[in-house]
């Protein structure tokens, strides 16, 4: 996982982020994160699991109101959480897509991540400002979900039931 606050470092604590990540958008009490962590198997130093809970928290709090914008509005800055990891783009947003299966009516939710780019001359150039609608990190993130090249593909059967932003990042050095 590329976005982690530079302060993270071991294997061990890289890996949790997951896990911590997870916990904060469930809104998991900290030390049920913790216990979820031991569980795992990814115990390091207790102030530092706080730490890095506290921040999680504060990435989806600080982009939680992205989700009521309308969709032909571009989410302002004040929602994206400086971090000058390695992105893969100057901004990247984090959705919620929601499926159903067509045929069982098995649900599933993915969070996939969508980096803000452009093609120019036929080649992908990350966005240096804010410029992509919500209406168009929601098709970019159902796209991510729904195509070959996306992380899981889903099938046909598999539709999109609602898409929400969650929150973003912002690499000011990109």
């Amino acid at each position: 996982m590329g976005i982690l606050p530079e302060w993270v470092t071991g294997n061990i604590r890289r890996l949790a982020q997951t896990f911590i990540e997870q916990g904060a958008r469930a809104g998991l009490e900290p030390f049920q994160i913790i216990e979820t962590l031991r569980r795992e198997g990814f115990t390091y130093r207790t102030a530092d699991m706080y730490r890095d809970i506290r921040y999680w928290k504060e990435v989806i709090e600080r982009g939680s109101p992205m989700k009521y914008i309308r969709r032909s509005a571009i989410p302002s800055m004040r929602w994206y959480l400086t971090n000058p990891s390695a992105l893969g783009a100057r901004y990247i947003t984090r959705v919620r897509v929601d499926l159903v299966n067509k045929i069982t009516g098995e649900r599933k939710v993915r969070f996939p991540w969508v980096r803000h780019t452009h093609m120019e001359a036929g080649v992908e150039v990350p966005d240096t400002a804010l410029t992509k609608t919500r209406a168009e990190i929601e098709e970019a993130a159902i796209r991510s979900v729904k195509s070959p090249e996306g992380t899981r593909p889903e099938s046909e059967e598999w539709e999109v039931e609602r898409v929400m932003p969650m929150y973003g990042f912002y690499n000011p050095y990109w």
